[in-house]
């Protein structure tokens, strides 16, 4: 499947008048991307942006991305209170899965085998995020039409502006149901990771696993489901000079998922297990008015599922995003650029009993 697209858009910025009553009001200082594509003051964008901070993230160690964004007013991941391997589905004024559009640092990322090409949050590791802006409403102008109800842009951590720095991260934790009084640990997540800049180099190395256990995939299951992820990125940048620098990345993530037959609501050793490996680079060029940016990304899923209906899938999906902005004066800008995108899948059936070449990894 080939999608392309061609964006542009225009923004005339305002600003309020003086203040002449006693009344305390807010500066919104706040710099958020997902609006324009590039830095912009909050109080300056004619979207609803809600950004969860770095600070906002430390406060919930402990908890997946999708539960991190759940607790966002308007927002509803169904699936974050059940199991940890439990599938998620997004509902966002009134959207769906289809229409909420996840982008990791600024590239749109989704998952061709899936059946509305929605991409999976939890092949994400917390740890490796930096932010998260939640864009309300429809932003096709920019984005197409994948972004008819919201837009999520995941900001991953990028590398300390010392030579060296390490970061490591523990958190435990139980895992029982509301009739379960066995406080056992059963949550384990861990992440470690090296960053830093050497003159106009920087690099960041991060890895990042998880371990849950504790219960079952259906509300009368009495077999803990197992929940089994890790993850890994690198990378690295270099500034050429004041107005060009090139950043790349690559990652993995995999996670396992134990699960139960929703029709026979009986305990099953069926298993659910997904890989994901993406590449990028991101050249940026800043000129006296402007800056023009390109982002082009490779992704690649594969999924298997081992039950009574096994099946294998794979996903490929490859993404270039070129755009220019270009400042008129302090309070006009124009945005203009081209988006291609192209999505290809296979899926497989694979024989009761049999056991695939992946799962097998």
């Amino acid at each position: 499947m080939l999608v392309f697209g061609v964006l542009f858009g225009m923004s005339c910025l305002g600003f309020a008048q003086q203040q002449t009553d006693s009344t305390q009001v807010e500066q919104l200082d706040e710099v958020v991307i997902t609006d324009s594509k590039f830095n912009l003051k909050r109080e300056n964008s004619g979207k609803v942006i809600t950004k969860i901070t770095q600070n906002q993230l430390q406060h919930l160690q402990g908890k997946s991305i999708p539960e991190i964004i759940n607790t966002t007013s308007g927002i509803e991941i169904n699936g974050t209170k059940s199991n940890a391997g439990q599938n998620l589905a997004y509902y966002i004024r009134g959207g769906r899965n289809r229409q909420v559009l996840i982008l990791i640092d600024g590239i749109a990322a989704t998952d061709p085998s899936q059946i509305a090409n929605d991409y999976d949050l939890r092949l994400l590791n917390p740890d490796q995020v930096e932010s998260i802006e939640i864009l309300k409403g429809a932003s096709s102008t920019l984005y197409g039409s994948g972004a008819a109800t919201a837009v999520i842009n995941i900001t991953l951590k990028k590398a300390s502006e010392n030579k060296i720095s390490a970061n490591f991260r523990s958190s435990m934790g139980t895992n029982q149901s509301q009739d379960d009084t066995d406080y056992v640990i059963e949550d384990f997540r861990n992440g470690v990771s090296v960053n830093g800049t050497l003159n106009k180099f920087n690099y960041l190395a991060s890895f990042g696993n998880q371990h849950t256990n504790g219960l079952s995939a259906i509300s009368n299951g009495s077999e803990s489901d197992v929940y089994n992820s890790i993850n890994g990125n690198l990378k690295m940048g270099y500034h050429f000079s004041e107005s060009f620098k090139l950043n790349t990345y690559a990652s993995f993530d995999k996670f396992k998922s134990d699960f139960d037959d929703a029709f026979s609501r009986m305990d099953t050793d069926d298993i659910s297990k997904t890989s994901q490996y993406r590449l990028g680079v991101s050249p940026e060029f800043k000129y006296k008015n402007g800056n023009v940016t390109l982002n082009a990304a490779y992704n690649n899923i594969e999924r298997v599922i081992q039950s009574s209906y096994p099946a294998e899938y794979h996903g490929d999906s490859y993404v270039a995003d070129l755009f220019n902005r270009n400042n008129f004066n302090e309070t006009f800008y124009t945005v203009l650029g081209v988006n291609l995108q192209r999505n290809s899948m296979e899926s497989f059936s694979i024989p009761f009993g049999a056991e695939s070449s992946i799962l097998g990894r």
